[in-house]
């Protein structure tokens, strides 16, 4: 006796219109340096609109950074993977 499955594909045809009705959007209305609206970003009237406010720090790939340094000069340092975890958690 043979048997067969059948697979439902992962998406159906509604929800692949609007994947690629979202990919169009992003291709013509983002900005490809900033990722915000070109209407704001791009506009003539939005020069000198714009602020940058000081930087916030990720303490996460600051403790993976300093972590690391102890690994330099090791032999194909590039493949080491490194993970933060919270103190008081496991591994």
């Amino acid at each position: 006796m043979e048997s067969c499955t059948e697979r439902e594909p992962e998406w159906d045809d509604g929800q692949r219109a609007w994947f690629l009705a979202l990919g169009e959007f992003e291709k013509h209305s983002l900005c490809p340096v900033c990722g915000g609206l070109k209407a704001e970003c791009q506009s003539i009237d939005a020069e000198g609109s714009f602020h940058v406010p000081p930087p916030t720090r990720c303490h996460r790939r600051t403790a993976i950074d300093l972590a690391s340094k102890e690994y330099e000069g090791v032999k194909n340092r590039d493949a080491l993977m490194f993970a933060a975890i919270p103190r008081g958690q496991r591994p």
